[in-house]
């Protein structure tokens, strides 16, 4: 499965917390992680988050931002109308991205377990995630007390 819910291992989030504790510190405790899924989404069973999502979250979520993405020219096309002069993208390693996603303060995921594994393992205060997480149905598995936004018209993309 997917594994975006904490049902499924609630009885063991310290353990995989101590898993996933990384080693150095990062700066970016300040920072709010984007997560932008492009690469193999687009489909009609995992559509892209569209701008106009991106542009809510970044409303209601404060920078700077870190903007993380499989594809960064993409990612850049759809935030960059709110960027400011502290925000920056990340574009390390898959591992080094899920580090300082772990480090960050608040999230804005996208439809991706990835970004969703993220915010939990920050155990971040604000977490603004897409409505629709895959297919024409509403996201119903997004839960969590830590989910304190989900943007109402997400509008991804079929």
């Amino acid at each position: 499965g997917h594994m975006q819910s904490e049902k499924y291992f609630a009885h063991c989030s310290d353990y995989i917390r101590h898993l996933f504790t990384f080693r150095e510190a990062a700066k970016v405790n300040s920072y709010t992680a984007i997560h932008v899924r492009c690469g193999d989404y687009g489909s009609d069973y995992h559509p892209i988050c569209t701008r106009d999502y991106y542009e809510q979250a970044m409303r209601a979520v404060p920078g700077p931002y870190i903007i993380f993405s499989d594809d960064v020219e993409k990612a850049y096309d759809i935030v960059k109308p709110w960027l400011g002069a502290r925000d920056w993208f990340h574009t390390g390693t898959t591992y080094d991205a899920l580090y300082a996603m772990t480090e960050c303060r608040r999230h804005i995921i996208a439809n991706s377990t990835f970004s969703w594994w993220g915010a939990w393992l920050a155990n971040s205060s604000q977490v603004v995630a897409p409505r629709q997480w895959f297919g024409p149905a509403a996201c119903q598995f997004i839960a969590g007390s830590r989910t304190t936004a989900m943007v109402r018209s997400c509008c991804c993309t079929p």
